[in-house]
């Protein structure tokens, strides 16, 4: 009942609002490919200056194979994509994180009114503080309009504590549908109510997939009336694997089934690839269907040229010293718990710094950032920088930072990143003097810790 009234007084809100577009436009049936998606966006302050909206560019890969392709600049993404992304960003003059949909070979622009916003007691749901613009404006606006109804997957709105497995199923259902009909209601556009129901059974699938986590079946006697799951347009609300098992225990056969299977599949190699030191051979990919062996291929071509490059630089490695003091090195062949030693004594008369990070850890990437001046300062010193990671850094996109990180880069696999002797955490800090006395550990990067980092080197150094 809580549920119920919630709906309809939200709903009558919705009610009036529109959007001016072709009232007759529907849903196109999106076939997954690779192409350019571009969004712009500006945020106009009081004194018509221009700032840009933070977007978190690591939450625009897409691929299986998490391949990085996209460039924001002034306000500017171009992001190369298969499917549609809902891209959650933060939006300070709006109070509050907004939901951006991004589609592949489709042009979207967003403009805030910091005025407008700071006037207002709603600026999320309030049309003169921001406008969407572009071939996507009416679907952004009712993402950003709708979002509380459209959006969120947690399963406490819906299930009260002692509720049976029928009744919270039914919960969902009826609440669902419930939204449904009122929105049917509403002034929107007859594209926008097709994609305010697709997104509302994303969030019913998903929910009740969730409702594992309480002991729940998946079967659902309801799973043929659903309007959707079946062909391409699912893809504007999701394109992730998590309604597989709730579509193959109700055998809702279609486009969406058949995707998500296959790009399990894709993952799973993906996933394997992704701590190999060799190429796979070609017929590895044969079975796998387009864009996912596409996206594969070009991680193998990584794979590749990462083990060319390994072999040269095996080549400029003498038993004692290194020649080279920076880029991707072969991991050495030693066990984890002599991995320290090794270093100690190839870098022998040297001050040794060890960073063990990754490239989806903030700290870690604060720190580095915050080390460039001191390595600056300590350039043609004798001070050599190690940075450590693991398979969970994924290949390109550890690749890629590498080259803004001056030092030897190891990427490690799981087994010898977790034997590490004295890692307890990411990041962490060693360093060692130049007769291999470990002098300096830390774990976490927050204030105070460069300090203690530069007097410790400092002090190593003559």
């Amino acid at each position: 009942m809580k549920n119920r009234t919630l709906i309809v007084l939200f709903l009558a809100f919705i009610g009036v609002v529109g959007c001016t577009i072709d009232k007759k436009q529907q849903l196109e049936d999106f076939v997954p490919h690779w192409d350019k998606c571009m969004f712009s966006n500006q945020i106009i302050y009081p004194d018509d200056s221009i700032g840009y909206l933070p977007i978190d560019l690591d939450g625009l890969t897409s691929s299986v194979a998490n391949i990085s392709d996209f460039e924001y600049k002034d306000g500017k993404l171009e992001a190369n994509m298969y499917v549609p992304k809902i891209v959650p960003v933060y939006c300070a003059q709006m109070d509050g994180v907004i939901p951006l949909l991004l589609v592949p070979g489709k042009e979207s622009g967003l403009r805030i009114d910091v005025q407008a916003c700071e006037k207002s007691d709603n600026p999320i749901h309030d049309a003169s503080c921001w406008q969407f613009s572009g071939e996507l404006a009416d679907l952004n606006e009712v993402l950003v309009t709708e979002f509380d109804n459209l959006l969120p997957l947690g399963i406490s709105s819906w299930y009260e504590k002692g509720m049976s497995e029928e009744a919270f199923h039914d919960s969902l259902w009826n609440g669902i549908s419930l939204l449904k009909q009122q929105y049917e209601r509403s002034a929107y556009s007859e594209r926008q109510k097709e994609f305010i129901r697709v997104m509302l059974e994303r969030r019913y699938v998903c929910l009740y997939t969730l409702g594992r986590s309480l002991g729940f079946s998946l079967e659902d006697k309801h799973a043929q009336e659903l309007e959707f799951f079946r062909d391409g347009r699912t893809f504007y609300a999701i394109s992730s694997g998590l309604p597989l098992p709730y579509l193959k225990a109700n055998n809702v056969e279609g486009k969406m089934k058949d995707w998500m299977e296959a790009m399990k599949v894709a993952q799973s190699l993906a996933e394997k690839m992704q701590s190999a030191t060799e190429p796979f051979p070609s017929a590895a990919f044969d079975t796998i269907p387009e864009p996912f062996r596409s996206d594969l291929l070009t991680l193998n071509d990584t794979i590749r040229n990462q083990a060319a490059r390994w072999e040269q630089s095996s080549k400029q490695i003498t038993a004692q010293r290194p020649i080279v003091l920076n880029g991707i090195q072969p991991n050495p062949d030693v066990a984890a718990e002599d991995l320290f030693p090794y270093f100690v004594k190839s870098h022998e008369g040297s001050v040794i710094f060890i960073d063990c990070w990754a490239t989806w850890c903030g700290p870690c990437l604060k720190g580095i950032e915050a080390m460039k001046p001191l390595k600056k300062k300590l350039a043609g010193k004798d001070v050599v920088f190690i940075y450590l990671t693991s398979t969970t850094s994924p290949l390109n996109e550890w690749e890629k930072k590498t080259r803004e990180i001056y030092g030897l880069h190891y990427r490690l696999s799981e087994d010898t990143w977790n034997k590490i002797k004295g890692k307890n955490g990411i990041p962490q800090y060693f360093i060692f003097d130049r007769k291999g006395k470990k002098i300096y550990e830390r774990v976490g990067y927050g204030n105070g810790v460069l300090d203690e980092i530069t007097d410790a080197i400092s002090n190593a150094l003559p």
